[in-house]
């Protein structure tokens, strides 16, 4: 759909399959391409939860193409995320659609809200700060310096 109208669906850095030769080397011509400060999410496609997730650098060494786990994904690392009250956070929508000529869907009311637990600022991103940056529930409930809750339904949001 990117490539098909790449201005509706600019709204997310663009992901790079690493086993992939050609992915592999346009992830490696725009690393070239991008700042000496600019971090990317290494993340693999069979982990959950906040597992098999790592920051890495422009300078950080990337294995060679051989060497990489066959699903593992990567992106630019979005430092100026939307936040509430300083939060990062992520929505989680439940939606089922029963036709697609005409399009027909229907949303279940009852989303979810999934918070970090920590205040988010680039220097926590940089030091890893797992409750500052990921928005994952297993991860962020295991928080004992917790500043926000990690889970709210929609209805806490408003």
């Amino acid at each position: 759909m990117r490539k098909k109208f790449p201005s509706d669906y600019n709204i997310a850095p663009k992901g790079y399959v690493l086993s992939d030769v050609e992915q592999y080397a346009e992830f490696l011509q725009e690393r070239m391409r991008s700042k000496d400060n600019c971090l990317w999410m290494c993340r693999s496609f069979q982990a959950n939860r906040g597992r098999g997730i790592r920051l890495i650098k422009n300078t950080t060494h990337v294995p060679k193409r051989e060497l990489v786990p066959d699903a593992y994904i990567t992106s630019k690392y979005i430092t100026n995320p939307h936040l509430l009250k300083g939060f990062k956070y992520d929505l989680r929508v439940y939606a089922l659609v029963t036709g697609f000529s005409p399009l027909k869907v229907y949303l279940f009311n009852d989303c979810l809200v999934r918070f970090c637990t920590e205040r988010y600022s680039e220097e926590q991103v940089i030091r890893n700060n797992r409750f500052a940056h990921l928005t994952s529930y297993t991860v962020n409930k295991k928080n004992a310096n917790a500043q926000n809750s990690p889970l709210w339904d929609l209805k806490q949001l408003r």
